[in-house]
């Protein structure tokens, strides 16, 4: 009856199955005499002398069989080379963006420099500037400070001017008076 269910491919194929169909069938009629099966054999199904249709399916499993195992080899060559691909354009793409970032740390570098040599350039500007400017103010001051010097020193020096010639002046008169007073 289990056999009649099956195809002569499930029955070739599927052995562990077909085993194990039997084996319940077989008990279920043993459980009614209390009795249970610890260990049976079924026998492998093999050919008549002439007809080889279980050595053709035979052939045919280890055919499918290699068949498979070559599909899978492939199968996995694939997934390594595809894995060996996705890391080569991970990699790749991991460089691109280093690449990316060393560049644009560059250019602020660049501009970084650019910037402190525009201030310093700026403040070497302001430096001279400050320093014609101190220049023109103490131009300014020691012209100030000469004309007021020459101010009060001619001022002083006419002072003394005056002050000799009306020393002078009396001098003159009282050696005049003397004279005069002598010549009497």
């Amino acid at each position: 009856m289990l056999v009649a269910q099956l195809t002569m491919d499930e029955i070739f194929t599927c052995t562990k199955k077909f085993k194990q169909g039997v084996f319940s069938s077989v008990q279920k009629e043993l459980d009614q005499f209390s009795l249970f099966i610890y260990n049976a054999t079924v026998k492998q199904l093999v050919d008549v002398p002439g007809h080889e249709y279980f050595s053709y399916l035979g052939e045919k499993t280890q055919q499918e069989a290699a068949s498979r195992a070559q599909v899978d080899n492939a199968a996995k060559v694939d997934a390594k080379n595809k894995v060996l691909s996705v890391r080569q354009q991970g990699e790749a793409l991991k460089e691109k963006a280093k690449v990316k970032a060393e560049a644009k740390v560059a250019e602020v570098e660049a501009a970084k420099a650019v910037a402190i040599r525009d201030a310093e350039l700026q403040m070497e500007v302001k430096t001279k500037n400050v320093l014609c400017q101190t220049d023109k103010l103490k131009v300014e001051q020691l012209s100030k400070s000469t004309v007021h010097y020459d101010t009060q020193v001619g001022s002083r020096i006419e002072h003394a001017n005056t002050l000799f010639y009306r020393w002078q002046k009396a001098a003159d008169t009282t050696l005049y008076k003397e004279m005069k007073a002598a010549v009497r």
